[in-house]
């Protein structure tokens, strides 16, 4: 399997590990396609010629979605993608979401008690919004664009119960706020240090995003083998 990862400042990146881990000699190569701007970006037809499958992340989510094709109508409507297969034509699917659907309700199995508070307004904002609507569960958005700078944010007095607070923002977003004490700080992002450094020591718990790094990745594999037939075994 030829993969490869599209996005900016992705040198740090885990996935070329993580999916030597999953997929051992059946791994042929793993590229990156490290863009600093749009104009950078290949187009699909051109990697279609290397690869079988591609990863993207942040901030090229939207990038290709006039060039793609779904298979599920419910992921056509988060407005973002991270996953393509080239086969028969330019499927995509958000293995963000597919990965949130079931690490999402463990997480919050875990903290049953907690007041939940959602970090962003980008896509990986809105799959977490899909899926605790789909789940009947009440939660409090924070969105830049309404609230302006979250860094600094107080919480410290919004909730008589301690609180989950879900960070949905991009790695350029260093969160500094004020907390009670007892909160749960769950990133998605992973290897962050500008968090695994500083907020242990502001949360009762702090949840970095190598699981959910780990079940996207599982996910992406199940869907290039199943859109493409040359890689189903």
């Amino acid at each position: 399997m030829k993969l490869g990862l599209l996005g900016s400042q992705i040198q740090h990146s885990l996935s070329p590990a993580l999916y030597r881990e999953f997929l051992g000699e059946s791994l042929e190569s793993y590229a990156l396609f490290d863009c600093s701007s749009v104009a950078e970006i290949p187009k699909l037809t051109d990697l279609a010629q290397r690869l079988d499958g591609l990863s993207i992340t942040a901030p090229y989510k939207t990038h290709f979605l006039p060039d793609v094709s779904f298979q599920d109508s419910v992921i056509e409507k988060l407005g973002g993608i991270n996953c393509i297969s080239f086969s028969d034509r330019f499927w995509a699917t958000n293995t963000d979401y597919l990965a949130l659907k079931t690490l999402l309700p463990e997480t919050l199995k875990k903290y049953p008690d907690h007041d939940i508070f959602l970090l962003g307004d980008g896509v990986m904002a809105r799959i977490t919004v899909t899926i605790l609507n789909d789940l009947r569960i009440d939660f409090h958005s924070l969105s830049r664009k309404i609230h302006g700078p979250l860094e600094n944010i107080d919480l410290q007095d919004k909730s008589s119960k301690p609180l989950l607070i879900i960070n949905a923002c991009s790695r350029k977003f260093i969160f500094q706020g004020r907390v009670p004490a007892d909160s749960v700080f769950w990133d998605y992002n992973y290897s962050f240090r500008s968090h695994s450094e500083t907020l242990p020591d502001l949360f009762k718990t702090y949840i970095d995003g190598q699981e959910l790094l780990r079940r996207q990745a599982l996910a992406a594999i199940t869907f290039w083998r199943e859109t493409n037939p040359k890689l189903k075994c």
